[in-house]
């Protein structure tokens, strides 16, 4: 008997609906962020809530931040399995899919259903801080620094380098 091939895809949940939202198109994060960040950015610039000077200065912040985030949610919750049922499937769900199945094209990059939320819940307090000449530019960078992120995780599982850079 053969052993059988790991399926590319396989199945996280058994209701439709959430396995149809683990699913993304490795793009959408892109069609959905640059707009609505790109329109933030602009609308705070236009109602002079902010300028070139914050913006120089806070999206790098905002950027490095990001990167900061990244490596300690990955470090320290996304790497922790749990030790009972619940936290097993936590860790399932969040993350643990993706070591078992990196080739797993279809989940390669966060889904809208998980980042929007996460995306509010750094805007809100942001906003809540009533200083958008920095928060503004800076959370245009911290989720750039997503983008960035995604882009890049998506690139070296999708694509092998052609050369010694890459």
């Amino acid at each position: 008997m053969k052993p059988t091939a790991k399926p590319l895809s396989p199945r996280m949940f058994d209701r439709p609906l959430l396995e149809w939202g683990s699913r993304v198109h490795p793009a959408a994060p892109f069609l959905f962020y640059v707009p609505a960040l790109s329109a933030l950015l602009a609308w705070a610039w236009g109602k002079g809530r902010t300028d070139g000077r914050q913006a120089a200065l806070w999206l790098p912040v905002g950027f490095v931040a990001w990167q900061l985030s990244e490596y300690l949610l990955h470090r320290n919750l996304f790497n922790w399995e749990g030790v009972g049922p619940l936290s097993r499937r936590f860790h399932a769900i969040l993350h643990g899919h993706h070591p078992d199945y990196p080739g797993d094209f279809a989940r390669l990059v966060m889904p809208l259903g998980a980042s929007l939320p996460a995306a509010a819940a750094i805007f809100g307090p942001l906003w809540a801080l009533d200083v958008p000449a920095a928060t503004v530019p800076a959370y245009v960078g911290f989720m750039a620094g997503y983008l960035w992120y995604d882009l890049l995780h998506w690139a070296t599982h999708a694509h092998r380098p052609r050369t010694a850079w890459g």
